[in-house]
């Protein structure tokens, strides 16, 4: 079996090669909010490991003939990519696959052959870097321009080795400018590389450029399919334009649905307040005259934002980092011994949306079972620590555990399992008052889609529920 995991680091290293600086590749912290909630590994990147795995090494110099890539699903970074046994079709042909955890995530199907002439030259760096472009539907679909293609021979060597030294530079140059184009120029920043159809011809001689037109759009998916054409090759990528980042209503716009004081007296703590449903409520009860101590674990910069607009409007707020898989030994000592919460929002998770089809995975469900049972029982113990006194908590629960989505048997069955630990420790607790609303999907950064998908406002839905908690 070959299998390796890719890190943050290779993910840089692979960038400075192709030119690909994508966020969705890169930023650890940006790509929570993104449509996959995490890095996830360039699919060329992938494909380039994979071929350099397992195409024949004994056969002299080679070059590629044809190439077929399907990128079916995400690789996160961190995760183990395994290559199949794969089928071949003579010593010059062949398929791989990789998958992760049984689901595939890249198809491959190549064709080789002898090697002919190569009279293209190439530069080892960019005359000019790609600024990552972002593009909407309209300007996609009109798009057509050039990409340089260049190769740092010495660095290709190191990420690369057998692949380097059997292909011509030529064409794993190109390669390597599918997904700078894909990720930096059309689609750009909102874009995901699905799938590559490539020709290569044996004439090579032209200027070492990737010319590129967009060859149709389809709306209900926005899916994007761009014609690429150079000195020896020629076919069609297809990409998707993904969701931006869902930006939630703001406080001023809140502070029109609450009715002023109404939230007087409370003093509550948001557990993941950074963004989402946390950061929702945690501008509703201070619009309606809480003060407000929102968590985080790594987006510090989106909370203070939040802090911020909140202050703007008049607003008492605050942040600080808490991490609930390793939180501090007394998180009373973070908040300070003059505020004490009395009101709780739990709004730590995991990317929900990442479970196989019709398939349940012991793993995940522990995965899920960590941040919604173990992790909000401990995190609930440091706040009543902290609060020293009668506690209201809510605790968002989900609709899933009434439709049983056949992707989402593991979180359904962990906020099961988290409803029923809150239902025995409010009975066990007399200080404790626990609401776990089963709420239907919500737009979020986490329920981000490329199709269309019903779903409910979270500001009055929220609101409602926090009023029933405030008045319980």
């Amino acid at each position: 079996m070959t299998a390796r995991s890719f890190d943050i680091e290779d993910q840089r290293r692979f960038s400075q090669l192709s030119g690909d600086a994508n966020p969705l590749h890169l930023d650890v912290v940006g790509a929570r909010r993104m449509i996959f909630g995490r890095v996830v590994v360039h699919g060329v990147h992938l494909l380039l490991w994979a071929l350099d795995q397992r195409l024949p090494q004994d056969q002299g110099p080679l070059e590629l003939a044809s190439l077929r890539a399907d990128f079916s699903r995400p690789l996160p970074i961190c995760e183990l990519a395994v290559i199949g046994p794969g089928a071949n079709d003579g010593p010059l042909a062949g398929r791989i696959e990789v998958t992760w955890e049984g689901r595939v995530c890249a198809v491959m199907d190549y064709r080789l052959r002898a090697v002919g002439a190569s009279l293209l030259e190439l530069p080892k760096t960019a005359g000019q870097e790609d600024a990552c472009r972002e593009l909407g539907a309209q300007e996609a679909k009109e798009a057509r321009g050039e990409l340089e293609l260049y190769l740092d021979n010495d660095l290709a060597s190191v990420l690369f080795p057998r692949l380097t030294a059997l292909l011509p530079p030529s064409q794993l140059a190109m390669l390597l400018a599918t997904t700078r184009l894909v990720g930096m120029r059309c689609p750009g920043l909102h874009s995901i590389f699905s799938a590559l159809e490539l020709e290569f011809g044996r004439d090579k001689t032209g200027p070492a450029r990737l010319a590129f037109k967009a060859d149709g759009f389809q709306p209900r998916f926005s899916q994007l399919w761009l014609a690429v054409e150079g000195p020896g090759f020629r076919g069609r990528l297809k990409t998707f334009l993904r969701p931006a980042p869902r930006q939630q209503t703001s406080y001023s716009r809140l502070a029109e649905m609450v009715t002023a004081g109404e939230f007087a007296g409370v003093r509550a703590l948001v557990i993941g307040g950074s963004r989402g449903l946390g950061e929702v409520a945690g501008k509703l009860l201070a619009a309606g005259g809480a003060s407000l101590r929102l968590t985080y674990r790594v987006g510090q910069e989106e909370a203070r934002q939040v802090v911020d607009e909140i202050r703007a409007g008049g607003g008492d707020a605050g942040c600080l980092a808490y991490d609930i898989l390793d939180p501090p030994d007394r998180l009373g000592a973070s908040l300070g011994d003059a505020w004490r919460p009395n009101l709780m929002f739990y709004s730590a998770t995991p990317p929900i949306f990442v479970a196989r089809r019709m398939h349940f995975s012991p793993k995940l469900f522990d995965q899920f079972c960590d941040y919604y049972v173990k992790c909000f029982r401990a995190a609930l113990q440091r706040v009543q620590e902290a609060a020293a006194g009668p506690l209201k908590v809510l605790y968002p629960s989900t609709e899933a555990i009434d439709q049983l989505p056949p992707d989402m048997g593991e979180y359904a069955a962990a906020k099961a399992a988290g409803e029923t630990m809150c239902a025995f420790l409010e009975k066990v607790d007399p200080r404790l008052k626990i609401m776990c609303p089963r709420l239907p999907r919500l737009p979020t950064d986490q329920t981000a889609s490329l199709l269309p998908v019903a779903s409910h406002e979270p500001d009055l839905l929220l609101l409602e529920w926090l009023r029933r908690l405030h008045r319980a």
